[in-house]
C-alpha cells in the first residue's frame, strides 16, 4: 500500500504536473481544483475509510 497524498490547485497543469511527479514516486494521488473540492475529497475518504457510515454532525466545541 501507497502512501496517499492530495495535490489541490487551481491551475490545472500544476495539477498535472505534480500528479505526474508524485505517481512516479508511487505515491497514491488525489486531486482537486480548489479547497471546496478537496474538502470533498477529503469527506468522501473518511466515509470510506469508515464503512460508508454517513458523517451526522461536527464534533461539538466546549465554550471558554
Amino acid at each position: 500500500m501507497s502512501a496517499r497524498i492530495l495535490v489541490v490547485d487551481d491551475i490545472p497543469a500544476n495539477v498535472r504536473l505534480l500528479e505526474a511527479k508524485l505517481s512516479a514516486e508511487y505515491f497514491d494521488v488525489m486531486t482537486a481544483d480548489s479547497g471546496a473540492a478537496a474538502l470533498d475529497v477529503i469527506a468522501a475518504t473518511v466515509r470510506r475509510l469508515l464503512g460508508g457510515e454517513a458523517l451526522t454532525r461536527s464534533p461539538e466545541r466546549s465554550s471558554p
